[in-house]
């Protein structure tokens, strides 16, 4: 993967997705792929990343589908935008967000997992 250079810098990845709503991911570091073709897209760009505390690099890849786009964002301050690299037609994200609104696929605030029982719960099954 050709990139740019690893910038050392705590900062949140916002991925602004038209179906799933606003997605949060701390970052310690990153660093903004050269855009390229990928698949049937003809533009794309991957963003690397290392969350806190993890050694292994994760990334996301924004294609031009009108879906979503990504910010990197640090101290209140845009760092980068991917709709510089690979355009979004925003008006087609808006007509997409909207019908959307109401039946986001998941909240990253109220996961539950299902295997979580409560102890009282398990004392009684004893």
């Amino acid at each position: 993967m050709n990139t740019f250079e690893m910038i050392k810098r705590q900062a949140v990845i916002v991925q602004h997705c038209a179906v799933m709503g606003t997605l949060v991911t701390k970052v310690r570091a990153f660093r903004i792929g050269k855009p390229s073709s990928y698949a049937q897209y003809a533009n794309s760009v991957t963003i690397g990343f290392w969350r806190p505390r993890k050694r292994r690099e994760a990334s996301y890849r924004i294609v031009q589908d009108d879906s979503r786009y990504l910010t990197i964002e640090a101290d209140g301050v845009t760092l980068y935008d991917s709709r510089k690299d690979v355009p979004c037609d925003m008006e087609k994200w808006r007509e997409t967000d909207e019908r959307f609104q109401n039946r986001r696929g998941f909240s990253q605030e109220t996961i539950v997992l299902p295997f979580t029982i409560p102890m009282d719960e398990l004392r009684e099954r004893k």
